[in-house]
């Protein structure tokens, strides 16, 4: 959420042809009206019974379901990228997928950082330890397959114009990343 802020991503209304990466439960549609909103989510069980799936157009369980010839004004991605393995082929699709004046925006966990650390184990952490007497951390190292140095990488190699924004004074604290990728020079 504090990165959709910074994005400019809560109560926005446009007529942006919008390409949502990972959507889950669709949450990120109660911040936004979008007359054309497509989706790629592999789990259906996640937005099967949203009340804001009548918002959707198109709903893809892969990137590579998107045709070639399909454009979007944007593609966002919010907390996903580090869970995808291939996620260079997903990063160059969203860039052949996106007009000149288009841009990606993707919001990723800064892990390995202070405040990355200290809200997991002060939250989820803490609460999984006492449900199922396993350490959070070891599940975070399998689900978490890219760095957010990683997807910084993959951006920069796709797409001509990066502008990272950061929510607090040193990126080395900071929890959530912003990335904003576009094709024009």
């Amino acid at each position: 959420m504090v990165a959709q802020k910074g994005g400019g991503w809560v109560n926005v209304t446009h007529n942006k042809k919008t390409l949502e990466i990972g959507a889950e439960t669709l949450n990120q549609l109660q911040y936004e009206q979008s007359d054309y909103y497509d989706i790629i989510e592999p789990f259906t069980s996640l937005y099967t019974n949203s009340p804001l799936l009548s918002k959707v157009n198109n709903i893809y369980k892969d990137i590579d379901d998107v045709d070639l010839f399909q454009k979007y004004d944007r593609i966002i991605s919010i907390v996903t990228f580090e869970h995808i393995t291939d996620l260079p082929k997903v990063v160059a699709k969203a860039a052949i997928l996106l007009d000149k004046t288009s841009t990606l925006r993707t919001s990723i966990p800064n892990e390995g950082t202070f405040l990355w650390t200290l809200g997991w184990k002060l939250t989820t952490g803490i609460e999984f330890k006492l449900k199922h007497s396993s350490n959070y951390k070891v599940i975070m190292q399998h689900e978490h397959v890219n760095t957010a140095r990683e997807i910084e990488k993959c951006h920069i190699t796709f797409f001509i114009k990066i502008n990272a924004q950061l929510l607090v004074l040193a990126k080395a604290l900071l929890s959530i990343d912003f990335m904003k990728a576009a094709n024009l020079t």
